[in-house]
């Protein structure tokens, strides 16, 4: 199943899609700025919170139904 980042791994807020990181070659998105920066500043730090901002999509963001993992 495709993985969602939904929350700030820094405040725990949703994310803004013009607020990001990266970290690794990947987007790390955040909440605001200030959250990019301490992100950028120490990614290391917030490695297991990054991890837990990450939900599985099991709906369609269109239709609503379930999403067939295979």
């Amino acid at each position: 199943m495709p993985k969602v980042q939904v929350t700030c791994p820094i405040s725990g807020d949703p994310v803004d899609a013009e607020a990001f990181a990266m970290v690794d070659g990947e987007k790390v998105f955040a909440c605001c700025g200030g959250c990019v920066k301490k992100i950028t500043a120490d990614p290391g730090k917030y490695k297991a919170k990054i991890a837990a901002s990450y939900t599985y999509q099991t709906r369609c963001p269109v239709m609503g139904g379930e999403i067939d993992p295979a």
